[in-house]
């Protein structure tokens, strides 16, 4: 018989994350799910396994609070490099969430990269510099003004 053995989904990294819910409150009432991860993606390949960990982590937490969007916290994260991280954000954008990205100094200059040449998006409306920005881009996308 084979053996069978437990999976364990949390890379090898030091990548922690921690899912929250927030209300955009205005004209109408969003729930946000704000994926927060820190910690340090690998560099290039090496962040694969990081990617399919926060994926992993992303979608299980979008499919338990159906969210009406969807906001990445990577102030707390070192991000160089790596296309896999595409497929993160990107894990909100297949369930047609407005998905937006705060980056912290030690990730925002790959992430704009990352955004604007391997996902032909416009940085200036994708990534921001704080939660209170990202909600400022939200209210507008979702019609909570």
């Amino acid at each position: 018989m084979n053996e069978i053995q437990p999976l364990n989904i949390a890379p090898e990294h030091n990548i922690d994350c921690q899912p929250m819910l927030y209300t955009l409150k205005g004209e109408f009432e969003k729930t946000v799910l704000l994926m927060r991860f820190s910690g340090t993606y690998g560099y290039g390949c090496k962040g694969n396994t990081d990617a399919r960990y926060m994926t992993a982590m992303t979608h299980a937490s979008i499919a338990f609070a159906d969210p009406d969007a969807l906001v990445f916290d990577f102030s707390k994260l070192t991000y160089e490099w790596g296309d896999a991280m595409a497929g993160v954000i990107a894990a909100g954008c297949e369930r047609e969430l407005e998905t937006l990205v705060i980056a912290g100094e030690m990730a925002q200059e790959g992430l704009i990269s990352l955004v604007d040449s391997e996902m032909m998006m416009e940085p200036s409306e994708v990534v921001f510099i704080s939660l209170e920005s990202a909600n400022e881009r939200l209210k507008h996308l979702l019609g909570a003004c």
